[in-house]
């Protein structure tokens, strides 16, 4: 490899970590912002006098407004994905020094190590984005079917409850899934 293709290999790797950053910035944001104003929004709606007919409009909008969102992180996830994995080659092609006990090369190469964690040691729940973001949405959703339900049934809170659980744990248990 000459100088000149190492320099486009080191601009590339730059030019990876860039994506990187927007990519986490990105979803930094959006986990700031929407599970925050979700629930100010949700406990003002169900808390509200206005009639079930907008109780159930803003919820339905709230909601699906929030699955747009899930699915555009979802989607951004897997181009965060192909950035780190963009890193990992050219760390190793750019024979980047590893990291003192790490076998493999660069702060992305030691990446895999990290993911063999398991949360509260439960196979399956992997310390990963994936697990937290799911964490995040899953009850965000759950908060606005519950809004939409109490707004039909007012006088039924926990039938409201119980039904934003269960979609809470649908939303949950898909997006463990599709990590």
């Amino acid at each position: 490899m000459g100088p000149a293709d190492e320099e486009l290999l080191k601009l590339d790797y730059a030019e990876t970590l860039e994506t990187y950053r927007q990519f986490v910035d990105i979803r930094f944001k959006i986990l700031a912002f929407i599970p925050t104003l979700s629930g100010i929004a949700v406990a003002l709606l169900t808390s509200s006098e206005i009639g079930k007919a907008q109780t159930v409009a803003i919820s339905a909008l709230g909601f699906i407004v929030s699955l747009g969102i899930v699915i555009y992180d979802q989607r951004n996830s897997q181009y965060y994905e192909a950035a780190i994995s963009r890193a990992q080659h050219l760390e190793d092609v750019l024979q980047l020094p590893a990291f003192s006990g790490d076998a493999k090369r660069g702060l992305f190469g030691s990446r895999e190590s990290h993911e063999e964690k398991s949360f509260f040691g439960v196979k399956g729940l992997r310390v990963s984005h994936g697990l937290g973001t799911a964490l995040i949405y899953s009850p965000v959703m759950g908060a606005w079917v519950f809004a939409g339900v109490d707004g039909i049934w007012p006088d039924h809170a926990w039938l409201a409850a119980g039904i934003g659980a269960v979609v809470g744990v649908i939303f949950l248990l898909e997006l463990l899934r599709l990590d």
